[in-house]
């Protein structure tokens, strides 16, 4: 809607959760985890069929059934979904977004931002609901974004999270710095 020069945007409010909220007691089971990462990648892919990646996938715009496990999951906030390349003050963004963004989205490699910057980030929220933390770690964005191009995705028993090897290898590919090294749509993961 418009109010004189003010435009809005009304969305309906969803009951749960937010997965930030849920993360904050600590690790989520295996089952949990995989049931979030199924929702949101079936979500992703409709989203992405009509041509329209979010692009600001992370825990708190992500809201869940607070059962365990949980019975649904929603997506939310697609305000970055129609922006195309983020602007190079991407190192001014709260740590929290950066800990989620595909490496490409950053401008850290020259790679086009489509379906599979989403994925990334998929990767990233399920190993944050396995290991109960990021794959990486720092106290601001361009600490996180020198660690998300330098580092070595870390194994999830390495930070003591045991899961099925199925799933390690799942996470390890989604989290992979190259595109074209990942899964190329949510309905191949």
């Amino acid at each position: 809607g418009r109010d004189e020069d003010t435009a809005y945007l009304v969305q309906p409010f969803v009951e749960g959760v937010s997965l930030a909220q849920r993360l904050e007691r600590g690790a989520l089971p295996v089952r949990d985890a995989l049931v979030i990462a199924r929702e949101l990648l079936s979500t992703l892919e409709r989203v992405h069929e009509q041509g329209v990646v979010h692009r600001d996938i992370k825990p708190a715009n992500v809201i869940v059934d607070p059962a365990s496990p949980p019975a649904w999951t929603v997506l939310i906030d697609f305000s970055l979904a129609r922006s195309s390349r983020l602007p190079e003050s991407i190192r001014d963004l709260p740590a929290g977004t950066a800990r989620f963004m595909a490496p490409e989205q950053a401008g850290l490699i020259d790679a086009d931002v489509d379906e599979r910057a989403d994925l990334y980030s998929v990767g990233a929220l399920l190993f944050s609901c396995l290991a109960g933390r990021p794959p990486f770690e720092g106290d601001d964005a361009g600490q996180v974004l020198r660690a998300q191009i330098s580092a070595t995705v870390p194994a999830l028993a390495s930070v003591g999270t045991t899961v099925p090897g199925a799933v390690e290898a799942m996470v390890q590919r989604l989290l992979r710095k190259d595109p074209t090294d990942r899964y190329q749509s949510a309905g191949a993961v």
